[in-house]
């Protein structure tokens, strides 16, 4: 009956395969063997993999993935990329997501980079902003940790109310940060 009715509403998938709604569009035209586009809709699992993958789980260069994504830029429940947006993401340039982890700049709920962290707990070898924090150089709300392997003269730890002096610090420290990262710092609020 099942059958019967998704026939009847014309549709091409098979209903009591429980793949009503499923769809799946691939493009014709490819690079390098790679097609343009690939994306999968509906209750079905699958990767969907492309220049543009748009799909339960994503591969591309532009990923975006309901449960996990890879690409280079990426979004997805889990997503890993060169930026990279997600509930857990970890990225090279840059990652935000409710754990956030990468080589340059990390925003989120946990915090991890290299250069530049802002969080709710943010850790990073150079900067750190947030409500608890652990760096070279940090702005804290709440409270500091001291970074492992540095003693006690060899980091900055500021108040969230001496918060322009961080950014004169941070400045004179790290001179080439770049305007993403600068344009953020010059703009930050700890209130």
């Amino acid at each position: 009956m099942a059958k019967e009715f998704s026939e009847n509403l014309g549709l091409d998938s098979d209903y009591a395969g429980g793949d009503l709604g499923y769809r799946e569009y691939k493009s014709d035209m490819k690079i390098l063997g790679v097609p343009l586009y690939h994306i999968i809709a509906g209750r079905r699992q699958g990767t969907a993999k492309g220049i543009l993958a748009i799909g339960p789980s994503a591969v591309g260069i532009f990923a975006l993935g309901g449960g996990a994504s890879v690409g280079l830029v990426s979004f997805g429940g889990v997503s890993v990329g060169i930026l990279s947006l997600g509930g857990i993401a970890v990225g090279i340039l840059g990652a935000i997501g409710g754990l956030a982890v990468a080589m340059d700049l990390a925003i989120g709920g946990m915090a991890v980079a290299n250069t530049l962290a802002i969080g709710g707990y943010a850790v990073a070898r150079d900067m750190a902003i947030g409500g608890v924090t652990s760096a070279k150089l940090m702005a804290y709300y709440q409270s500091y940790q001291i970074p492992s392997g540095l003693d006690e003269g060899s980091f900055i730890a500021y108040k969230a109310e001496y918060i322009k002096d961080f950014v004169v610090k941070s400045k004179e420290l790290f001179p080439d940060l770049g305007i993403i990262k600068t344009f953020m710092i010059d703009n930050i609020s700890l209130k």
